[in-house]
């Protein structure tokens, strides 16, 4: 990975359930791992894209999407991350699992990018496999859907997402310091899950990346668009624009 010899148990997972033998895999990645990027989903759904084309197995995209979601939930490094990624874009989860049980909902964003402060990693592996915070996160994802379901926007899906973070006992201190400078800024900002980390959408992100480079330092700061073509049929992206 970024040149360096690794194992993630998501890619070998992949390499496994495909029946592929003998094959190198270069991941290349910007981003901090385990910070709550959702790494390991790319990584697994990246393995299974590449290596049914470079092995011929003329898999549908679904069914490649599908060996990298069981993949990561196999290897307890995430839930849900592989569908939304599939997706693209700002993503709300309606049913969870893999194609063809997965539904996704597209949000749209116009004019918006995304500024991350990172101010660490946060182990998830033992979480993830806790019965008490699982059923935690599902009661009150639940909730989270069903408030934005009643009336879809951006400005809905980030109050939804804090009021998650604040509820599920995730959102110390500092990261709701962060949340803060962003909010009074006029940005919607909400913590990445999992890890200690902001994330917010801003249609002024050079000055919103000054005030986080203040706060926590230049080089925790990240910015990007926000986009993807969705790699699923429209009938799994339920109003998909």
């Amino acid at each position: 990975m970024n040149g360096k010899p690794a194992k993630p148990e998501p890619t070998l997972k992949v390499v496994k359930k495909l029946g592929a033998r003998d094959v190198r895999i270069d991941h290349f990645c910007e981003l901090p791992i385990g910070c709550g990027f959702g790494v390991s989903g790319t990584w697994a759904l990246g393995t299974a894209l590449a290596l049914s084309r470079f092995l011929g197995l003329r898999l549908p995209r679904s069914r490649l999407v599908s060996v990298a979601h069981v993949a990561e939930v196999e290897c307890g490094t995430g839930l849900g991350d592989v569908g939304a990624q599939a997706v693209g874009g700002v993503v709300l989860g309606l049913r969870p699992g893999a194609p063809p049980y997965g539904r996704w909902k597209k949000i749209p964003v116009h004019g918006m990018k995304l500024v991350c402060a990172v101010l660490g990693p946060l182990e998830t592996k033992d979480l993830l496999r806790d019965e008490e915070f699982r059923k935690k996160t599902f009661e009150l994802g639940g909730r989270a859907v069903r408030k934005v379901m009643a009336k879809v926007s951006l400005q809905a899906a980030m109050e939804a997402s804090l009021e998650f973070a604040e509820k599920l006992g995730s959102l110390d201190g500092e990261l709701r310091e962060i949340v803060k400078l962003c909010k009074e800024e006029g940005a919607v900002a909400s913590q990445i899950m999992l890890g200690r980390g902001v994330f917010c959408f801003t249609r002024d992100p050079e000055k919103i990346r000054k005030i986080l480079a203040g706060a926590v330092g230049e080089k925790k700061v990240l910015v990007c668009g926000v986009g993807g073509t969705s790699l699923l049929s429209e009938a799994m992206c339920v109003g998909m624009p």
